[in-house]
């Protein structure tokens, strides 16, 4: 799998899972506890990139700004994510392929 696949693979999914948990908060009475620690693992996941992402956070009084600064987090966390998913793969082949001496 090349890295633009494994990177578009990656984001889609995160979207997906992110979307999903946002209805799922906003429409069940009881949300599973399982989601906040899957939360956490896609901040920490995403680092740095969810520390610069924190910078999006002012307080706002309009709906569309809101909705606008929500979009951008996801799209920097999910980003990140994958992002450092094909940084890692990257880094492993290099080290792999320096370890067999090729």
């Amino acid at each position: 799998m090349s890295n633009r696949r494994l990177f578009l693979a990656a984001l889609l999914t995160l979207l997906a899972f992110a979307l999903l948990e946002r209805w799922m908060r906003e429409h069940m009475a009881q949300v599973p506890a399982v989601l906040d620690l899957t939360g956490v693992l896609l901040a920490v996941g995403s680092l740095p990139w969810s520390l610069a992402a924190l910078t999006l956070f002012r307080q706002t009084t309009s709906p569309l700004v809101r909705v606008l600064r929500d979009v951008a987090y996801l799209l920097v966390l999910t980003g990140g994510v994958a992002l450092n998913l094909v940084l890692l793969r990257s880094a492993l082949a290099w080290i792999i392929s320096r370890w067999r001496g090729t």
